[in-house]
């Protein structure tokens, strides 16, 4: 039977191992806005939700939304998934089912998911528009033509105007040197 589940940053953590190699092969999907260590920050810092889908005592993805609220709607977006190659057809249902019950009791409207095309086989979600993007800085989209990740150069934090203070805070070094 496979569960879907909620889980504290610190399962995440526990999981590092498994699930950054998950969420780094689904970043192309999000146009290399995130890097692994970016999700978790984004984790940590309170602004995104990790679930574990399990079956047994087997892990087979992580799933990562938000509540993104807008002037006349309040949506709950799935905008990251990593897991088991090929083996998404077999959990997603109950992750549907647990999402969108979570996604009701949060006072959301819709539910959106960024995912890759063929997803549409398992989803049974329909498309509502098309993402279309112009590169402003061609040469960092190198990373979404195989070059890897490393190579694109990290965000820089915006220091506060009033203190001089950034807001940025160094996730590798929180926990310990467990992103690696």
């Amino acid at each position: 039977m496979i569960s879907v589940v909620p889980v504290l940053p610190v399962a995440v953590i526990a999981q590092w191992a498994k699930v950054e190699p998950w969420i780094t092969k689904a970043m192309p999907v999000n146009l290399q806005r995130y890097q692994a260590v970016d999700v978790l920050a984004n984790l940590l810092g309170g602004f995104s939700q990790a679930w574990f889908c399990i079956e047994d005592d087997e892990l087979l993805a992580i799933l990562v939304t938000k509540i993104d609220n807008f002037a006349r709607r309040r949506g709950f977006n799935l905008w990251c998934v990593g897991g088991e190659p090929h083996r998404m057809q077999e959990w997603f249902v109950e992750a549907d089912k647990v999402l969108t019950d979570h996604a009701i009791k949060m006072g959301c409207d819709h539910f959106e998911i960024t995912g890759r095309k063929g997803w549409e086989r398992v989803l049974g979600f329909s498309p509502r528009a098309v993402f279309y993007v112009k590169d402003l800085q061609p040469e960092l989209n190198r990373s979404l033509e195989g070059a890897p990740i490393e190579e694109v150069a990290p965000m820089q934090p915006k220091k506060n105007k009033n203190n001089g203070s950034s807001h940025h805070v160094d996730i590798e070094a929180k926990i310990g040197g467990l992103v690696h």
